[in-house]
């Protein structure tokens, strides 16, 4: 068994509450859509009824991308292994060369 400090547990807890949050809205949303693409496209054209169900799905695909999102910006472990996985490298932080700011220094 592993052992997790209260704090990772609330975090981790915070990032699995945010992705129910979001599947459950998608969830409904989507099936919304749906049944008010089904009424409107009783009466209306194809065409109409294409262009509803396509916006709709916007709401399947944030469903399906939701969690590397929130996993990503939440937690550093995950963010590790996700850069790891796409090797995504951050820029090296310059060193700041101050020798112009003090001449007298390298006299010779």
């Amino acid at each position: 068994m592993i052992k997790v400090s209260f704090s990772e547990y609330q975090r981790i807890n915070r990032s699995i509450n945010m992705i129910i949050l979001v599947y459950v809205f998608g969830w409904l949303a989507t099936m919304g859509g749906c049944f008010f693409a089904l009424r409107v496209g009783l009466n209306s054209s194809h065409w109409e009824y294409t262009a509803i169900e396509t916006t709709v799905g916007i709401f399947c695909n944030v469903n399906v991308a939701a969690p590397f999102f929130i996993y990503f910006f939440r937690s550093t472990a995950y963010r590790q292994e996700f850069s790891k996985l796409f090797k995504i490298r951050r820029k090296a932080r310059s060193v700041v060369d101050d020798t112009r700011s003090r001449p007298n220094d390298l006299c010779v």
